[in-house]
C-alpha cells in the first residue's frame, strides 16, 4: 500500500520545519512504497532536504491526480476519455 496525499503531506510539513521524524516514521508504516522508500534512501544519503522536499511535492501532486479520480483532468468525459474542449 502506498502513503496517501494526506501522509505526504504530514512529511513535508516535518521536513520544512526542519525534522526528519515523519519520514522515517511513514517509511517504516508505508514499506512497500517504492518511491516514498527510494526518497527517504536518498535524503539520508545527502541530507538534502531541498531535493527530498521537491520530491515529496511532485509526488504528493502525482497521488492526489491518481486518488481524485481523474477529476481533475480536463476531460468532458471520463468514462470515454474525451477531450474537455468541443472538437468542431
Amino acid at each position: 500500500m502506498n502513503a496517501s496525499q494526506y501522509i505526504l503531506a504530514e512529511i513535508i510539513e516535518h521536513l520544512e520545519k526542519g525534522s526528519d521524524e515523519g519520514l522515517v516514521k511513514f517509511v517504516k508504516r508505508y514499506p512497500q512504497d517504492r518511491e516514498l522508500k527510494r526518497i527517504s534512501e536518498n535524503y539520508e544519503e545527502k541530507k538534502d532536504a531541498k531535493t527530498a522536499l521537491e520530491k515529496l511535492k511532485n509526488l504528493r501532486a502525482d497521488r492526489r491526480l491518481i486518488h481524485s479520480g481523474g477529476t481533475q483532468l480536463n476531460l468532458k468525459d471520463r468514462r470515454r476519455m474525451t477531450a474537455g474542449k468541443d472538437k468542431r
